[in-house]
């Protein structure tokens, strides 16, 4: 007596494998999602003046806002936001090993601040992006998403 086993969908098992692997490979795709992802918790933290990073920014003096009435600014008492420019100019983009999210604001003579203000120097500390830890995890979440979405129809 012979017995034969036959395994039903080994061929379509195997293409949806096959593509599930390519998927996982296309680690630029990957890291630009989490480079997006990222920006928008540098646009939340400049909406909350920096409340979202846990330590909001120290509030501008008057001098400030009354300098900045008289310029080309709004007048605004918001921190690190009266032409919008520092907040606005953010270049994205990806390669295979990580997301990249920069001021556009460093190349360009009339916003060189962004650094200064992110590190104290010469000016408060005003921590832009987030720490190591919050972005790691923001990387984190995009990667699981990615996998799960990969392989929920294996």
């Amino acid at each position: 007596m012979d017995i034969e086993i036959g395994v039903k969908g080994q061929r379509e098992t195997e293409k949806k494998l096959i593509k599930g692997m390519r998927q996982q490979q296309n680690r630029r795709a990957i890291n630009l999602k989490a480079a997006i992802a990222y920006h928008g918790w540098v646009l939340k933290n400049f909406a909350s003046e920096g409340k979202h990073s846990g330590k909001p920014w120290k509030p501008l003096k008057q001098s400030t806002i009354d300098r900045r009435k008289k310029g080309k600014g709004k007048g605004s008492a918001k921190i690190l936001q009266d032409t919008g420019q520092l907040r606005q100019r953010w270049t994205i983009g990806a390669n295979k090993k990580r997301g990249l999210v920069r001021s556009a604001a460093k190349s360009d003579s009339n916003i060189f601040y962004s650094s200064f203000h992110e590190k104290g120097k010469g000016v408060p500390k005003r921590k832009i992006f987030p720490t190591k830890k919050v972005g790691l995890e923001i990387t984190r979440k995009v990667y699981q998403m990615h996998i799960d979405k990969t392989w929920r129809n294996f």
